[in-house]
């Protein structure tokens, strides 16, 4: 028996809402299951994803931009923590107003999907065409190893992320224009639902907007970037051996950079298996809903395709979140300057304690 709040009014008949229609292979309750793990694990890893995220993006400023990994993993740095925050207030707040079943709980989430979804969508966009970036320049490294420097300068670097960051904001950040907030009332209870609707604009402009709304971010980025990436890093794992046991005998007097450019290249490997690992849940669903289009509207596998859903979202977080402990373990210059950040801080609190010498008295004097 379905519950009043799973019920949909319709020309005044009442149907099922997709969620609990018993067609469905993965049940309601199973459903509801995985909801509450994902509600429990998830704000964990959001925590430990925006700290490390501001470490990550402390060292690289600190570093120096002006050398284009720095710059393209600082800029990663910063779109990791733009979608762990988008996260954070749109999906956990909403999940947690959602236990609540109250009409405030409602409105807010409808209205942070209508205002608030071009946001996380575009920053998660964001953290994959830069992951994009840096798997293909590493590959060029590794491929072309003498031309590398020439073909790909920091100032032209900072141009592709701009040019990527404008892109995505025409994409997602328009979305708010295309979708509207409604509330109707219920012709039988008198109840004030919320839901998400059509704009007259995305209405009177439906292909341009199904291309800029649906086909691009839907499908074009969570695949395209996937077999981008996937390539890319397919081609350096082979080509690095070789690559670097020939730049090294043709460049010998410069072994340490060699050496350096090598544990570079291994250490933005890693970042890239663990993104294709991670993007799998985001692509497989992006395919499902080209191929099975009942998947957003109802039908038996409704669920599943919900579940998925949020199982993406955890992996995104969680490879949103993990390049810290990458860098951390692999690269010597990340580890030294990440305990030179630690050690100027402590010793910051140590000065500032030293300056207040407790009094008889209890109070503190400087």
């Amino acid at each position: 028996m379905a519950s009043p709040n799973s019920l949909i009014y319709f020309q005044d008949k009442v149907v099922l809402h997709p969620r609990d229609d018993p067609i469905n292979i993965l049940s309601i309750e199973a459903s509801r299951t995985i909801d509450k793990f994902i509600l429990a694990f998830q704000p964990c890893v959001l925590v430990i994803g925006l700290f490390t995220n501001v470490f990550n993006g402390v060292v690289f400023w600190r570093q120096g931009l002006r050398d284009r990994m720095n710059l393209c993993l600082f800029c990663l740095s910063l779109a990791d923590v733009a979608y762990l925050i988008t996260v954070l207030i749109i999906v956990t707040v909403s999940s947690l107003m959602a236990q609540t079943g109250s009409r405030l709980a409602a409105e807010f989430i409808i209205k942070a999907t209508v205002y608030g979804i071009g946001l996380l969508f575009g920053a998660a966009a964001l953290s994959r065409l830069i992951s994009m970036v840096i798997a293909v320049e590493r590959c060029l490294c590794v491929v072309f190893p003498l031309q590398a420097t020439s073909l790909i300068r920091t100032r032209a670097m900072a141009s592709i992320l701009v040019t990527i960051f404008t892109f995505v904001l025409l994409c997602y950040a328009t979305k708010p224009v295309g979708m509207e907030a409604k509330s109707i009332t219920d012709n039988l209870t008198g109840e004030v639902r919320w839901l998400t609707g059509l704009s007259p604009f995305y209405t009177n402009n439906n292909l341009l907007c199904q291309i800029i709304y649906n086909v691009i971010p839907r499908v074009v980025i969570p695949v395209g970037t996937f077999l981008i990436v996937l390539v890319a890093t397919c081609i350096t794992v082979v080509r690095l051996r070789a690559a670097m046991s020939w730049r090294q005998q043709a460049s010998s007097n410069r072994g340490e950079n060699l050496n350096q450019q090598v544990v570079l290249t291994k250490m933005l490997v890693v970042i890239s298996c663990i993104d294709i690992t991670c993007s799998t849940p985001s692509v497989i669903q992006a395919l499902l809903e080209i191929f099975r289009s009942d998947f957003l509207t109802g039908g038996p596998l409704y669920n599943l395709l919900r579940t998925t859903g949020s199982l993406s979202t955890v992996f995104v977080c969680i490879n949103s979140s993990v390049n810290f402990f990458v860098y951390i373990t692999r690269s010597t210059r990340y580890r030294q300057e990440f305990q030179n950040l630690c050690c100027s801080r402590l010793s910051v609190i140590k000065v500032k304690q030293l300056n207040v010498i407790p009094s008889k008295t209890g109070t503190s004097l400087t």
